[in-house]
């Protein structure tokens, strides 16, 4: 009998993913075939790159490599930061256009691709937030409209701060004294 490798377990799973209704979060995976102490650590780092950089070029091109060695059961990476689309919303500025966190939240939440945007943490409530768009570019979020009434058009960029940064700023790694993944 053979065993599926986590990359084959992966493919399976992701083929399935689209069946799952809008609103679920993605599921997380977790494979452990005989002994689970890590043999080897590995840091990156880079003077040019920021995190979420560093971290897509491993979750592209150098994570499933490793796990395609032989006896590789996983290639974990601690402390990643991966890309995530942020946008602080101003509470002053939404109220002064009549709108609300739910309201910009129900407008992303509208559209037609599903992407992993961050969470939403307030002081006992922390939500992991989808956003399903069709936009590409830091830009294009910036100018969505969530809000017209007649001529007036109130835009995402007009009631928050858009950024493209980490989905998690609670954790980091360091390796030979600088930030790492």
């Amino acid at each position: 009998m053979t065993q599926a490798r986590p990359s084959e377990i992966n493919t399976k799973v992701n083929a399935v993913l689209n069946q799952l209704p809008p609103q679920a979060q993605k599921p997380t995976l977790s494979v452990s075939i005989g002994q689970t102490i890590d043999a080897m650590y590995i840091g990156f780092y880079s003077d040019v790159l920021q995190p979420n950089q560093v971290t897509d070029y491993l979750v592209r091109s150098v994570q499933p490599r490793l796990q395609a060695i032989e006896g590789v059961q996983v290639a974990e990476l601690l402390g990643a930061k991966n890309f995530a689309l942020r946008a602080w919303l101003d509470p002053q500025k939404l109220a002064a256009v009549g709108l609300t966190a739910a309201d910009v939240y129900a407008l992303l939440a509208a559209n037609n691709f599903l992407s992993s945007s961050g969470q939403s943490k307030g002081q006992m409530v922390q939500i992991n937030l989808n956003a399903s768009t069709a936009l590409h570019s830091v830009d294009e979020f910036k100018q969505m409209i969530i809000k017209q009434q007649g001529n007036s058009v109130v835009r995402l960029a007009d009631v928050a701060n858009v950024t493209l940064g980490a989905d998690d700023y609670d954790s980091s790694v360091s390796f030979d004294g600088k930030k790492a993944v």
